[in-house]
């Protein structure tokens, strides 16, 4: 049950959280109090003007994932104490969103805890008269609420995706070590002999990755299985995707040389 309860509502029709004193017609109200605090008061009759009927407000907290997955999202408020979102329809265990009710008016704060492996890429309220602000360094919205007003805030978070890249010779188990340019975002150049992998974490947009051949090997093939493109120079890494690249080097083989020689000295001589 809601301690604050409802605004003034009874002989009014109204008792919802809509209540305000545009609802109740007529002015003073009178309140009868029988006990206070569980202490008898006497039947006081206490006047109460319109102004002193407040209507509550309402916050409403909702998660958007990018792509939709069970993953759990923590948030804290002093005010409103801590809870968890999830942005998953397959699992009900969580809901994608919390509202509060019956809100006094005053400051409030709500800050997401964001898990390794996410952003908060956009943080978002809808506010009558535009007195929240988000910060999204801190994850944090700092919410204003007046009478009778309803506001809602999207946490929106990005899940980020992988690049791994493998590397394959010709013949196996060569100790040759191979370069590779990568660009775009953070993504960072690296080394890998046959049999290794580079993996790395990364948020979604263009990559690409290019090998520097070694002298003495020729590339054999360069494929990807991104589903906009296999060429790894031009990669599209998607919310939470895998994309995963092989290069294959093949040795050259050393030239053999052969040399013929013919033994004549004793061609031609007779005793």
């Amino acid at each position: 049950a809601d301690p604050q309860g409802p605004a003034i509502g009874w002989g009014t029709g109204c008792g919802g959280d809509d209540c305000g004193a545009s609802s109740i017609s007529g002015a003073p109200f009178h309140l009868k109090y029988i006990r206070l605090d569980n202490t008898a008061v006497g039947q006081q009759d206490n006047p109460i003007n319109i102004g002193g009927v407040v209507a509550p407000g309402i916050i409403t907290i909702t998660k958007d994932a990018v792509p939709d997955d069970p993953q759990d999202f923590a948030f804290t408020s002093a005010s409103l104490g801590g809870f968890s979102l999830d942005d998953d329809p397959g699992d009900g265990t969580l809901p994608n969103t919390v509202t509060f009710t019956s809100l006094t008016q005053g400051a409030y704060s709500v800050a997401e805890t964001v898990p390794a492996g996410w952003d908060l890429t956009s943080l978002a309220c809808v506010d009558p008269d535009n007195g929240a602000t988000t910060d999204l360094v801190t994850a944090t919205a700092s919410i204003d609420v007046d009478p009778g007003e309803s506001i809602t805030c999207t946490y929106t978070n990005t899940k980020r995706g992988h690049i791994i890249v493998s590397k394959e010779t010709d013949p196996d188990g060569d100790p040759q070590s191979f370069n590779f340019d990568a660009s775009g975002g953070s993504y960072a150049d690296f080394s890998l002999s046959d049999g290794q992998s580079n993996n790395q974490e990364l948020a979604p947009g263009s990559y690409s990755v290019a090998e520097t051949v070694p002298v003495g090997w020729d590339p054999t093939s360069a494929v990807c299985d991104d589903d906009d493109s296999t060429n790894p120079g031009t990669l599209t890494l998607d919310p939470g995707e895998i994309i995963h690249c092989t290069f294959t080097n093949t040795k050259h083989q050393p030239a053999i040389a052969i040399a013929k020689s013919a033994d004549v000295s004793s061609a031609g001589h007779g005793n």
